[in-house]
């Protein structure tokens, strides 16, 4: 699964779900053990729950569920379940915009804004480079990082 960022609070995640593997959990930062990286849920964001949503992969569709945010999870504009309850699961597709959270105005004029996450959806079989392409072309080709920022041994790697 791929989350394209639609606001530019992320770089593109690539998440790995498996019929047998556990749910991603997707929430906010908590530690600094555990950051926001490339490859997990967690996202580096004021607006997010620590346990916000989770999406896995079950009978050949990709799932999302609320977990009792907060702020919400939107699928497509619509929010999933009320305020600080679980919701349902929900298909998610490709091309799908999967938010997480809500703008909120901070009272500090300087900084503005907190921002929800807000992503698109794209699910990528193994072995599909696309998402590759795409971070390239937001991030542009750079010697020392490679293809949006993974060198060729990664990508050759992740073909394996």
């Amino acid at each position: 699964l791929v989350l394209e960022p639609l606001n530019g609070t992320f770089l593109t995640k690539q998440l790995e779900l498996s019929a047998t593997g556990p749910a991603i959990k997707v929430g906010r930062k908590v530690s600094a053990k555990v950051g926001s990286e490339r490859y997990n849920g967690v996202f580096d964001s004021k607006v997010l729950s620590r346990t916000h949503a989770e999406i896995w992969y079950e009978a050949g569709k990709v799932w999302v569920k609320d977990v009792g945010s907060s702020n919400g999870t939107f699928l497509n504009g619509d929010r999933l379940s009320e305020e600080a309850k679980a919701s349902l699961p929900f298909e998610i597709k490709t091309g799908d915009e999967l938010v997480f959270g809500i703008d909120i105005a901070t009272d500090d004029q300087a900084t503005g804004m907190y921002q929800k996450v807000a992503c698109l959806v794209r699910i990528v079989e193994p072995g599909d480079l696309s998402f590759v392409r795409t971070e390239s072309s937001q991030r542009g080709w750079d010697s020392a990082k490679g293809f949006g920022g993974m060198r060729v041994e990664q990508v050759l790697q992740m073909l394996e």
